[in-house]
């Protein structure tokens, strides 16, 4: 999974450089020390800094703007049993951070020193795909066999306040799964919602209250990850696609509505560099 991350200037400053630094080597006190780790998913919170999903170690690590390790929490064994596996990570404003895995997530607030308070615990009935926030509210893509296709739109109580997207009819229920996979996307600041469904290559634009605003499609489109992008409270977002080749990614991206561009971070073991295969975990772009 890929993540979207806002822009803090300080924090900005210092990936600006990490297309040519080990910027992702994680494991020491500072992110560019240590030994390799996998980045499931990051984000930012503000006042605290940079949360990254340790995948392969089952960790949530904290990062001050300078790239110092602050603490780790959800280690294995910690918090709930469905979370011990977490694959995503969002921010909450004003200062907390929603860590997820398919079946439950954990609204966690953090302070520059640790865990500031006991979190808040959500359980998805019907799993979930891909999570994001946007205002007061808790966006998931469920993931159940017999509801591909469909966003349910929770409270922070962890009340299911709307159901809505578009159910795929396929005989075969593996081939209306595969069709369904996909991410959801939230605006950081203006209400709407992108759901994204790979293998058909559609995007699909939501109001926060689940009406339809408009479908488009896009010719081989894999594996996409869609950042939210607003200017002046217009909806824009960015997509990107991912194929793997081998240990390999190759990336091209498409802008569609009128954005202002933020950044966007996607992690991969390797990376192509004018078509070979180099060694890299990190890709970010800036415009």
């Amino acid at each position: 999974m890929w993540a979207a991350m806002g822009s803090d200037s300080a924090l900005a400053r210092r990936l600006a450089t990490a297309e040519s630094s080990p910027l992702w080597r994680v494991g020491g006190d500072r992110l560019d020390q240590g030994g390799w780790a996998f980045l499931a998913d990051v984000t930012t919170v503000s006042g605290v800094g940079l949360v990254a999903i340790d995948r392969i170690e089952t960790k949530v690590r904290v990062f001050a703007p300078d790239g110092t390790h602050l603490f780790t929490f959800l280690r294995p064994g910690e918090g709930p049993l469905e979370l011990r596996s977490p694959f995503g990570v969002e921010a909450v404003p004003p200062d907390s951070v929603l860590v997820y895995s398919s079946a439950a997530a954990v609204v966690v607030p953090l302070g520059v020193n640790g865990v500031a308070g006991d979190g808040r615990r959500l359980i998805f009935p019907n799993g979930a795909l891909d999570v994001c926030v946007s205002g007061e509210s808790f966006f998931a893509r469920v993931s159940a066999p017999d509801q591909e296709g469909i966003v349910e739109k929770w409270s922070r109580d962890g009340v299911v306040l709307a159901r809505f997207g578009r159910r795929v009819a396929h005989p075969d229920p593996l081939v209306a799964s595969r069709l369904s996979m996909g991410m959801v996307e939230c605006g950081r600041r203006a209400p709407w919602v992108v759901t994204a469904n790979w293998d058909e290559g559609t995007l699909q634009g939501f109001t926060d209250s689940g009406d339809s605003l408009w479908t488009t499609r896009i010719a081989e489109f894999r594996g996409p990850s869609v950042s939210s992008t607003e200017a002046d409270g217009r909806p824009g977002f960015r997509v990107s696609m991912d194929e793997p080749t081998d240990l390999c990614f190759r990336s091209s991206t498409f802008w569609t509505g009128r954005c202002s561009c933020r950044w966007h971070v996607s992690v991969s073991r390797r990376k192509c560099v004018g078509g070979r295969c180099g060694r890299s975990i990190a890709s970010i772009r800036f415009c």
